[in-house]
């Protein structure tokens, strides 16, 4: 069987676990260079079971996320030389194509414009969930194989928990994946119906709940905050931005201590991302946390804690810079 769902998931055989798109990439950057892609096979189990286990085709997991409009967004998707099993949990097909009970024309068109998008998810929880895993250095280790055939789902990752559920994650990288395609391929008017589900606060759309960080208020959560920044100097492990437009007339920074930045298990995505600063214009940076107002020095302050609370893409290239 084809499946017809967006896959949001996929078997890693180096990882020897389920991940997302996102977790892909940022293993894939935490590898040392020359890197080498990763094979990925379909995350229901009953699929890696059959004689002809089906393959899932990764794209664009090996960029950086960037304002170039020649970069893509990542995702996952059906190879179509292989079948699926009849239980894979993206084979059901989880909306029909026919407007519904007292749907509105424009509710109907962000329905069906949803499902084309290939980083879009329904549920937003954004308290921090446990990183995913780093790649090995060996190909096999025990507990699987290279193939993925005997290697178990835990019972809360099996496809009969999934099958039909609403794509749900804690991760902001995936969050603002979804938030940019959905901003640059949309027709405003869909856009801007386009709703999530954030936990702890309801349904809200997409669009409000990224806010310019210019219009952020001192103490306020609840949004994701975000806007063009400079990388500074680094001095050791920390880092710090400093926003284009900040909060009132003040200087507004972003920062991670350096013991946060050590407690990050993908700090080599981080630095690769951050070796582009000499030849971009700038950041964008995506930070969901709290500013608060440094009275002593009169600027403004976002404090990263987790680093899994901070995005970052990579701004369009210098004029002069050289093509990598």
């Amino acid at each position: 069987m084809r499946t017809k769902r967006r896959i949001t998931r996929a078997y890693c055989i180096e990882l020897k676990t389920d991940v997302t798109i996102a977790g892909a990439r940022r293993a894939y950057f935490s590898l040392p260079e020359p890197r080498q892609r990763f094979k990925f096979l379909c995350s229901t189990p009953e699929c890696r079971e059959l004689p002809i286990k089906p393959k899932v085709t990764a794209a664009n997991y090996h960029v950086h996320p960037s304002e170039d409009s020649a970069v893509y967004a990542p995702h996952f998707k059906d190879n179509g030389k292989y079948e699926h099993h009849p239980d894979c949990e993206w084979v059901t097909d989880d909306d029909d194509l026919t407007p519904r009970a007292g749907e509105s024309e424009l509710d109907t068109k962000t329905r069906l414009a949803r499902r084309q998008l290939k980083s879009m998810i329904d549920i937003f929880d954004p308290n921090p969930e446990p990183d995913e895993p780093m790649p090995r250095v060996d190909q096999q280790g025990e507990g699987g194989t290279a193939q993925g055939g005997s290697r178990q789902s835990s019972p809360s990752n099996q496809s009969g928990t999934r099958k039909n559920s609403p794509s749900s994650s804690k991760d902001l990288r995936r969050l603002v994946d979804a938030y940019t395609e959905a901003k640059e391929t949309l027709p405003s008017e869909v856009f801007r119906n386009l709703k999530i589900t954030v936990k702890g606060q309801g349904q809200i759309s997409l669009r409000s709940y990224f806010l310019p960080a210019m219009y952020a208020k001192c103490n306020t959560a609840g949004r994701v905050y975000w806007g063009r920044a400079e990388l500074l100097p680094r001095f050791g492990e920390s880092i710090v931005f400093k926003l284009t437009k900040g909060i009132g007339d003040k200087m507004t920074l972003i920062k991670v201590s350096a013991a946060t930045f050590k407690a990050y298990k993908s700090k080599g995505y981080i630095n690769d991302l951050l070796l582009h600063a000499p030849g971009i214009k700038w950041f964008t940076v995506y930070f969901f946390g709290v500013f608060e107002h440094d009275p002593e020095k009169n600027i403004v302050n976002g404090v990263v804690t987790d680093l899994r609370r901070l995005a970052i893409d990579l701004g369009p290239k210098k004029a002069n810079a050289s093509v990598e």
